[in-house]
């Protein structure tokens, strides 16, 4: 009787895990789940805009065989959790940065220092090139679908005002774990700390980092200005996500509901753009009303010294250069 009630447990627990895990595919009762990570706050453009446009698009017009669920704020594990997750399976869709870009260095050219003069002009270009951009990552089961841009990149702290680009030397500042921003931190002459978003907040609250470079609306819609004195709009970067999907649950689905979910999410990329740009002074102003010292040094030192790294990663990774290259042609025409 005991072998059989903990064979039972086992199957339930078994059941259990795979609910979870991975959402279901066409083949059989037709119905699908599409799980959905992301590391952005619940009040973030990103998040607003997938509950909004992308979530209630995919459910109304596959006819209810595609319900998704949604997991901002790092509800299914940092970055890498999740990217882990998408590669294995477990998650069949996530807005994604850089972390990958070593290893697909075409990736960079999304969100390189330097390389954009605004978010519209980056969304515009970018999202003429998501497959150019994808090229190989098929191998890891992985398929862009669009590029969102979540913003402008500022720097915040909580030490001193930043009125110059020698003003930076010295910050205990939080970069990505993403090969260029490490390098734009020893460009700056700051002391560059690696970690994810999700360990951010206790970090600078603990006073273990004295700040971090993000568009002020996900200092806004994060909470870091609570543990922040000052903001600096230095502009050095456009910020993108690369909206992805599982490779092997998008071939599961049918070509109508692949053109449902594409159409959603190119829906999503463009307009969250939009509600970031429409944001953005405003979130500005918000975060002076929270107490926040708000400077704007010159941008150009912050931006033309990442312009040598650039042109560095370039010779460095063939790839990234051919995306420039097209970024630079796309600029032009």
């Amino acid at each position: 009787m005991k072998r059989i009630l903990s064979l039972s447990l086992c199957l339930l627990l078994t059941a259990g895990f795979s609910a979870f895990a991975g959402g279901g595919t066409e083949g059989g009762s037709g119905k699908s789940v599409i799980k959905v990570a992301s590391y952005f706050a619940d009040s973030h453009p990103a998040s607003i805009v997938m509950a909004g446009t992308f979530k209630p698009m995919v459910e109304k017009n596959s006819g209810g065989a595609i319900t998704v669920e949604l997991y901002p704020n790092n509800m299914l594990g940092a970055e890498a959790e999740f990217i882990d997750g998408i590669k294995m399976g477990n998650v069949e869709m996530g807005l994604l940065g850089t972390m990958l870009g070593s290893q697909f260095p075409a990736l960079m050219c999304i969100e390189f220092p330097s390389l954009f003069g605004s978010a519209q002009e980056a969304s515009d270009i970018l999202n003429t090139m998501v497959d150019q951009i994808c090229a190989g990552m098929d191998a890891v089961n992985i398929k862009g679908l669009g590029i969102s841009i979540n913003g402008v990149r500022a720097v915040s702290n909580s030490v001193r005002p930043i009125n110059s680009f020698e003003d930076m030397r010295g910050l205990k500042l939080r970069v990505p774990q993403v090969e260029h921003y490490v390098e734009m931190g020893k460009v700056w002459n700051v002391n560059g700390v690696t970690m994810p978003m999700s360990e951010l907040f206790t970090a600078m609250q603990q006073k273990t980092i004295d700040g971090q470079e993000n568009p002020p609306t996900t200092v806004l819609a994060s909470g870091w200005f609570e543990v922040q004195k000052y903001i600096a709009v230095t502009n050095h970067c456009v910020a993108g996500n690369l909206v992805t999907i599982g490779k092997k649950y998008w071939d599961s689905l049918s070509p109508a509901n692949q053109k449902v979910v594409q159409d959603a999410a190119s829906a999503f990329a463009k307009e969250e753009t939009a509600l970031y740009i429409k944001n953005a002074e405003a979130d500005i102003e918000t975060l002076k009303s929270k107490g926040l010292t708000i400077t704007y040094p010159d941008t150009k030192p912050f931006i033309d010294s990442m312009k040598p790294v650039l042109q560095q990663f370039c010779v460095k990774y063939p790839r990234l250069k051919e995306m420039v290259d097209i970024i630079n042609s796309k600029k032009k025409s």
